[in-house]
């Protein structure tokens, strides 16, 4: 059985079946973010990359 997850994104509350993991600010923590906002955050100087989550496991 296969399940339909989805999650909001941190920053734009976008839904996305992609999510990923970062840090760019230590007093903040860890946020799963969209790939659109991924793309911006990622240039950052204290980005973290901490992983991606998927809806559909294998």
């Amino acid at each position: 059985m296969v399940r339909n997850r989805t999650k909001a994104c941190d920053r734009c509350q976008k839904s996305a079946d992609i999510m990923y993991r970062i840090q760019v600010d230590k007093s903040v923590g860890w946020q799963l973010v969209c790939h659109d906002c991924w793309k911006i955050l990622s240039n950052r100087p204290n980005y973290i990359y901490g992983g991606t989550w998927k809806a559909h496991k294998r």
